[in-house]
């Protein structure tokens, strides 16, 4: 009896640690989808992961860096973009001297979990190919901002924008098969950075 007894629990327990492992398998793939399906998604965890990157550098938020900060004009007056929508840089980083640096995390992911879930070269040529021009685009895109032209009065402007990539491996891969890339953002007026940069 004590074994029967021994036995029914160890079933419901193996039971319930089975339901608990799929549970958690479900959320890691609603996750996963969430993080290389939707741009929004993507944007809040790389702004995100900027964040963390600054604050293990011992910088403080409202000391050393502001978050989502609407870019205003020298009257004051709120900045829009073409679209309507109001400028706002993910991060604008305040160094010594009134220096400011804006960086802008940017990055879709589709084309990179593609290139590493293709099953024939030229399913992983098409998303390198992909890859490379997201990459390519978002460089255009904050170069078209001009973020820096914005910076306020009182603070020295550094001619550049940080296009911050919270995947290295993703980065690397871009670099690697595209290595004049990162000097042609520069030649754009943007740096492209990883974490580790």
């Amino acid at each position: 009896r004590q074994q029967n007894e021994s036995m029914t629990r160890l079933d419901q327990s193996i039971k319930e640690n089975l339901k608990q492992a799929r549970e958690v398998g479900e959320r890691a793939d609603k996750l996963a989808s969430a993080l290389t399906s939707e741009n929004k998604a993507q944007g809040n965890f790389g702004e995100l992961r900027l964040k963390q990157v600054l604050e293990s550098m011992g910088l403080e938020e409202g000391l050393q860096f502001e978050e989502q900060a609407t870019m205003k004009d020298e009257h004051g007056n709120t900045i829009y973009e073409e679209d309507g929508h109001r400028l706002i840089p993910d991060v604008i980083l305040h160094f010594p001297d009134n220096r400011d640096v804006i960086i802008d995390s940017k990055m879709s992911f589709k084309a990179f979990e593609d290139y590493h879930n293709a099953d024939t070269d030229q399913q992983r040529e098409d998303a390198l190919r992909r890859h490379i021009l997201s990459v390519r685009n978002h460089v255009n895109e904050l170069a078209r901002k001009n973020y820096s032209k914005y910076i306020r009065d009182g603070r020295h402007r550094l001619d550049f924008v940080m296009m911050f990539v919270f995947s290295e491996g993703a980065l690397q891969l871009a670099l690697a098969h595209e290595p004049g890339l990162w000097k042609e953002a520069y030649d754009k007026g943007v740096v492209i950075a990883g974490s580790q940069n």
